[in-house]
């Protein structure tokens, strides 16, 4: 035991295989509890100084043991992973040092967007199961623990209906149908959007991408604020990067059914440009949308208060249309506003994901069989004239736009797959 013992003092611990790692965490605890007199406190605080967080007195943290969690208010927010050594919690640095019971959380992050008191919470009760999910496959950090995986290791949490995941991970998504846990693939890319910007003959077509952004609104008016009335702002990654989080929530996930998805989003809400559906200059709003207060429009699209034609007129990249369709994703997203405020919410904060549940979830849930199911449709290979008429009830509406739109989308993303085949 001497000699072992002595090369932990040393440091040769550090040097061992990851999976060994705990175990032997775990053997020098126990030698330092039957020879308590006799350890230095020195070996102890060697030992913490290095499994600990190095980014204290002003160093930075290179972690990699950081978690991240899809409830949290602030979505960059990282917390540490703790457990004890050697008698103290110490914030670990590493994943290679963690099992999958090792659930404690330094601290509470800044906020929970879906706890009903906006609280986060580090109640280990509220893990499912008490312990990481999806472990490393075939791998023991002890007799009794899994190691973790950085890429696929997560854990749920009951209080806010969060998905914790490391931060190298990327990004991890609960999907729609299944409830099933994944990690985010990024199908779409930003220079996939802004290669448009290249071609003259795309941009007198269909236009650039480009987001007119909503500051503010009136309920009473039912009338936005933007910030440049005239203009929208470039597409960004962080544009990108929300497309692709609700394209793997919605399972919009093969070459076909992505391009046809942004072929309509394209036409539909000109790129970004238009986040709410357009009436002519001058005219007033609430008598613009009665169209959708009437007839077969009002039966359709549940509308039944007055002013429920401009409330819940179209928003978002597919331009979700009606109190039916928005009091079900008010529902599935258990966020009330959407009914409350209607359009102008909806634009302002689910340009993306209001356009991919009306696609994947709501339109398909209209009828009694598969004939407005729009991720079959495109896995059986139908035509943009067949997936427009789904998408805006006529078929022929903007029909050389949209399929010149599709046409670009489907190269690009065809593109992107044998490429990857190739390397």
């Amino acid at each position: 035991m001497g000699n072992k013992f002595d090369a932990l003092q040393t440091g040769r611990w550090l040097r061992m295989d990851k999976v060994k790692v705990e175990g032997v965490i775990n053997e020098l605890l126990e030698m330092s509890r039957q020879t308590e007199p006799t350890i230095e406190s020195h070996s102890k605080e060697k030992v913490i100084n290095a499994v600990k967080c190095k980014g204290n007195n002003g160093q930075p943290c290179t972690c990699n043991a950081l978690v991240k969690c899809t409830s949290a208010i602030n979505q960059d927010e990282t917390v540490h992973i703790t457990k004890k050594v050697c008698g103290e919690m110490v914030k670990i640095s590493d994943i290679e040092q963690l099992g999958e019971y090792d659930i404690k959380r330094e601290r509470v992050y800044s906020g929970c967007k879906k706890a009903s008191n906006r609280r986060c919470t580090v109640v280990e009760e509220c893990i499912e199961s008490g312990r990481w999910q999806e472990t490393y496959e075939g791998v023991k950090l002890n007799d009794e623990e899994g190691a973790l995986n950085a890429e696929t290791s997560y854990m749920i949490c009951f209080h806010g209906d969060g998905i914790l995941f490391f931060e190298d991970a990327g990004q991890m998504v609960r999907t729609y149908e299944t409830g099933e846990v994944i990690r985010v693939k990024d199908y779409v890319t930003l220079e996939m959007l802004k290669n448009i910007e290249n071609s003259e003959e795309l941009k007198d077509i269909l236009g650039v991408w480009q987001f007119r952004e909503i500051i503010s609104y009136s309920t009473k008016t039912s009338l936005p604020e933007y910030r440049d009335e005239r203009n929208g702002r470039a597409i960004t990654q962080a544009d990108v990067d929300e497309l692709n989080r609700v394209l793997n929530v919605y399972g919009i996930n093969t070459p076909n059914r992505i391009a046809h998805f942004l072929a309509q989003a394209h036409v539909e809400s000109g790129g970004g440009k238009y986040p709410l559906e357009q009436f002519d200059k001058g005219a007033d709003v609430f008598e613009f949308f009665k169209k959708y207060e009437k007839g077969d429009n009002k039966i359709s699209l549940g509308n039944v208060d007055d002013g429920d034609g401009a409330k819940y007129r179209g928003a978002g990249a597919i331009q979700m249309t009606g109190r039916d369709a928005y009091t079900a994703f008010s529902a599935y997203k258990d966020d009330h506003y959407i009914v409350d405020h209607g359009a102008l919410y909806v634009a302002k904060k689910y340009y993306w994901e209001a356009g991919a549940f009306y696609w994947s979830v709501y339109k398909p849930g209209t009828a009694n069989d598969d004939r407005y199911d729009l991720n079959k449709k495109c896995d059986e290979n139908a035509s943009v004239e067949d997936i427009t008429g789904i998408v805006n009830g006529n078929r022929g509406d903007k029909i050389a736009e949209r399929k010149k739109a599709y046409g670009y989308y489907s190269s690009q993303l065809n593109a992107v797959i044998e490429n990857e085949v190739d390397e």
